[in-house]
């Protein structure tokens, strides 16, 4: 049954092919059309794929730009950091020891003085004129004793009223003294060599015993005191260098040394006060500058050490990449001190090994590098 339908089919179309040649011809012309431009596109479709796959093979083995350092051993400590005001070693506001009105001013705000140069002078003519009148009456005593004690000695008079006599004598003698301590407290002396950062009094002013003059401070040394808790003091002593910078200007760098460590413990604050000396500031310090103290409080001479930016921490974890035969290499280490620089490592590489400072973010284990700068 089914042959002859085939039968059938081809002889219908053969007849129609007969009666309508053109047509068919031109049918069969598109037919053949057809399948050529579907082998075409499958052919070319092809090669593109491979290529596809050519390209992204080929950036998956592309090689990653890294900077990379030498692990080596060196000296690395553990440090403190705090924060400190600078005090003059000495400051003292200079009060007037006695009443006047202010002649002379010889110094400025800002004049650096000598120890015993003369600062202030107040007008002298009241305190003179009274040294003169003590000096009379001590004059008149003498001579009123000496009249006393020839006429004792003749038991003319008693020897009460020569008593009497030496009292007045001594008396005067010691108001002649109160005299010149009064007219000596008219000219206010620096009590050290230092620099004079305030001034309270001007020419003409009238001024009482314990008046405020001046103010001088002693810059040299400038002092930090700075308080640490009690475990972080084990490890500093007297004499040691300690690094300082202004808070202001951290470019501003200068040393100085512990000139003192309490020998007790604050009880309140559990810290411990310890003294740093500066001999040599640079200009832009100033007493009462707020500076940055920093001291070593341990040292490990012959550490293993890798630049600090090789570091990558993720998931509570530290590591590094180490560079073997130009792949990438992950590695867990163990930190031990670490400075502004360096970071000490306990474990994970060994000495002269490479590992990657720059361009770890693209990195996997495995990865291919290429090594574009090494510190």
């Amino acid at each position: 049954m089914f042959e002859n339908e085939k039968g059938t089919s081809r002889w219908e179309v053969l007849n129609m092919i007969k009666k309508h040649p053109l047509i068919s011809t031109f049918v069969l012309i598109l037919v053949a059309v057809g399948i050529f431009f579907a082998f075409r596109l499958t052919s070319q479709a092809t090669p593109s794929s491979n290529k596809k796959e050519e390209k992204t093979n080929g950036a998956q083995e592309k090689k990653l730009p890294v900077e990379v350092a030498i692990v080596r051993k060196g000296a690395i400590g553990s440090s403190i950091l705090t924060t400190a005001t600078l005090d003059p070693d000495r400051q003292v506001t200079i009060l007037s020891e006695t009443n006047g009105i202010v002649g002379r001013i010889t110094v400025e705000e800002g004049d650096y003085v000598q120890d015993g140069q003369t600062l202030v002078e107040l007008d002298q003519r009241e305190k003179r004129a009274k040294l003169q009148q003590a000096e009379v009456k001590l004059n008149n005593a003498v001579q009123e004793l000496q009249r006393k004690l020839a006429s004792y000695n003749a038991k003319i008079i008693s020897e009460q009223e020569y008593e009497k006599a030496k009292y007045e004598k001594e008396a005067a003698t010691a108001e002649v003294g109160v005299a010149k301590v009064d007219l000596d407290r008219t000219v206010i002396r620096a009590p050290f060599a230092g620099q004079i950062t305030q001034r309270y009094i001007e020419k003409g002013q009238s001024i009482n015993a314990q008046t405020q003059l001046l103010t001088i401070v002693d810059a040299t040394p400038l002092e930090a005191k700075i308080y640490l808790p009690e475990r972080e003091i084990l490890g500093i002593k007297a004499n040691q260098v300690a690094y300082l910078s202004l808070n202001s200007r951290k470019d501003i760098l200068f040393q100085g040394a512990v000139r003192q460590i309490n020998p007790a413990v604050d009880p309140k604050t559990g810290t411990v006060k310890v003294t740093v000396e500066v001999h040599r500031a640079p200009a832009e310090v100033r007493p009462g500058s707020f500076v940055d103290v920093k001291m070593e409080t341990s040292r490990h001479d012959n550490a293993l050490l890798i630049p600090k930016k090789a570091l990558v921490e993720e998931a509570g974890e530290r590591f590094v990449f180490v560079i073997q035969k130009g792949l990438a290499a992950r590695r867990n280490v163990t930190t031990g001190f670490m400075d502004d620089q360096n970071a000490e490592i306990l474990s994970g590489v060994s000495d002269g090994e490479t590992v990657v400072i720059s361009g770890q973010g693209s990195l996997r284990d495995g990865s291919k590098t290429e090594i574009i700068a090494q510190k």
